[in-house]
């Protein structure tokens, strides 16, 4: 009885640890997506060509923007 009891809590735990992983991969595209979303932003509201160094400046200062 005992032994599937333990083969029940490791199956649950690996269970877990998947949703755990599936989650942290998909608060980190969100990150990605907020963080390209605000360069987007700013390039599409530049006016004059100094607005340039802003988007660089965001684009660089982006936790998510540089993702390779």
């Amino acid at each position: 009885h005992m032994k599937e009891l333990e083969r029940k809590n490791k199956e649950l735990q690996k269970l877990v640890d998947e949703k755990n992983t599936n989650l942290l991969i998909k608060n980190r595209d969100l990150e990605i997506e907020t963080s390209l979303e605000r360069v987007r932003a700013l390039a599409l509201n530049m006016r004059k060509s100094d607005d340039l160094f802003n988007v660089c400046e965001t684009l660089f200062s982006e936790p998510g923007a540089w993702i390779c």
